[in-house]
């Protein structure tokens, strides 16, 4: 049998309404390409709304800081206690942590983003396509099974074999072959066994080369 050297089913990782399909089935792709987008308005709407509380955080975080500084400057000079500057340090340490949280949600919900975006992981053609614009799509996460697309690398290919179990030991990595292509006009090509998987299959008693 042969077979692409790689392939893929392309699922969705956001749930979510299909906005824009750029391929179709037989469109030739490199990888990083976009083939679809979905539109997720909840997930950006959210997403502001916590870049305006990161803004909000640095803004006190910086302020804080300068804080800090001066009471660092008045302690030296004694004309505060050491427990007013301890407080201002710790309360810096504390808008540093809701900082930090902040990023990390932003960062998420920004990842999160990203997989609206469906691109191309490999280069290929595409072999399926299951969806149009306007169509709801769940996440794979969520149960969706059919696939997106169904991507191919042809460049390539794979010629497996099931070896009889009489015949397995003449075979093993680098054995010379001699195939004949019938959709080739039976054109003849020479090529050496890559690897074997050992083992026979226990249902039909044949080694995949």
């Amino acid at each position: 049998t042969l077979e692409a050297y790689e392939k893929a089913d392309l699922y969705a990782k956001m749930s979510g309404y299909i906005t824009q399909v750029n391929v179709d089935i037989g469109s030739r792709v490199r990888e990083g390409d976009v083939l679809l987008e979905i539109a997720v308005p909840e997930i950006a709407d959210k997403l502001r709304q916590l870049e305006a509380v990161l803004e909000s955080k640095r803004a006190r975080e910086k302020l804080d800081e300068i804080t800090t500084r001066r009471k660092e400057q008045l302690a030296e000079e004694k004309a505060i206690s050491q427990q007013e500057l301890d407080e201002a340090v710790g309360q810096l340490a504390i808008t540093r942590a809701d900082t930090k949280v902040a990023e990390s949600e932003v960062a998420w919900l920004r990842t999160l983003l990203k997989y609206a975006t469906v691109k191309a992981p490999f280069d290929g053609v595409i072999t399926a396509r299951n969806f149009d614009p306007g169509a709801f799509v769940r996440s794979a996460a969520e149960g969706q099974t059919l696939p997106l697309f169904g991507l191919a690398k042809t460049d390539k290919i794979r010629l497996v074999i099931q070896i009889p179990e009489p015949d397995t030991p003449f075979v093993r990595a680098g054995t010379k072959t001699d195939i004949k292509i019938q959709s080739l006009d039976g054109e003849s090509l020479e090529s050496a066994v890559t690897r074997t998987s050992v083992a026979l299959s226990s249902n039909t008693r044949t080694k995949r080369a």
